[in-house]
């Protein structure tokens, strides 16, 4: 089986291996169509389990001849899925805007620090809030692509903001109190 590279200067990779997920990675060949098919086999029979094949999917590069996407499909007898918008949360594919494919994972930190929950805690409150949960959100995603850096600098703009105003809001509401103090 070929390997897969996804620009020049990263490594080539034949799979991915999840808890309970494959990725594999190879040509649109009847020769590696029949290649998995084996090692699927070998699996079924050293291991005592069988492979399920009404789960798998495989999705094909744009350009690929219809005469190999049908052999292939055929020959591992599984369906064609033409996009996967995410796989574990993250996006499969990114084209030209890089914001606007990441902004589910922005929306997901604003949710956070703008729940309801979050505009009663105190400072120590606030502080696990951001360090423990907030922060926590985009380390998987950031793991694995490199963020854009205005886009980081937004979602640390969003944790700013909710950190500080919170110190605003609170001493209006001190001034508040104060002035109503003072009326009596």
């Amino acid at each position: 089986m070929h390997e897969y590279s996804i620009c020049h200067n990263a490594p080539p990779i034949s799979h991915l291996l999840f808890a309970d997920d494959s990725i594999i990675f190879c040509s649109a060949s009847k020769d590696e169509a029949e290649a998995i098919k084996s090692i699927l086999y070998s699996y079924e029979v050293a291991l005592g389990q069988k492979a399920r094949f009404d789960k798998p999917n495989v999705m094909f590069e744009k350009g690929i001849p219809a005469d190999r996407k049908n052999d292939t499909l055929l020959i591992l007898d599984i369906r064609e899925v033409l996009s996967y918008d995410k796989y574990l949360e993250l996006p499969t594919r990114i084209k030209r805007s890089k914001n606007k494919v990441f902004m589910p994972l922005k929306d997901r930190i604003c949710k956070r620090i703008t729940g309801r929950l979050s505009k009663n805690l105190s400072w120590v409150g606030r502080e696990v809030l951001v360090k423990a949960v907030v922060q926590a959100v985009p380390t998987y995603a950031m793991s694995i692509f490199k963020l854009p850096s205005n886009f980081t600098h937004s979602i640390q703009s969003s944790i700013c903001n909710y950190w500080w105003g919170h110190e605003k809001r609170q001493m209006k509401n001190s001034l508040a109190i104060d002035s109503q103090a003072l009326q009596k």
